[in-house]
């Protein structure tokens, strides 16, 4: 997985957590359909998304915040 990707993902399990933690669970059981199931803990996952917050571009998330702002709210 390339730094876009692993931003993308980041940004995915940051706007639909709860999804986004299940579908990861959900992938993994269909590629580890073999005797030993693995599963990520939530703990794991809140962690992976505490460590990547921190290596997200932070002009990344600027630019999606300015681009939710409504036209009106800039010339203000």
């Amino acid at each position: 997985m390339n730094g876009t990707r692993l931003v993308s993902l980041y940004r995915m399990c940051a706007d639909n957590s709860p999804v986004m933690f299940q579908s990861l669970n959900n992938q993994l059981a269909v590629k580890n359909s073999e005797e030993k199931q693995h599963f990520i803990e939530i703990c794991e996952y809140l962690q992976f998304l505490e460590d990547l917050k921190a290596l997200v571009p932070v002009l990344i998330e600027k630019k999606e915040v300015a681009s939710t702002q409504s036209s009106v709210c800039s010339i203000l």
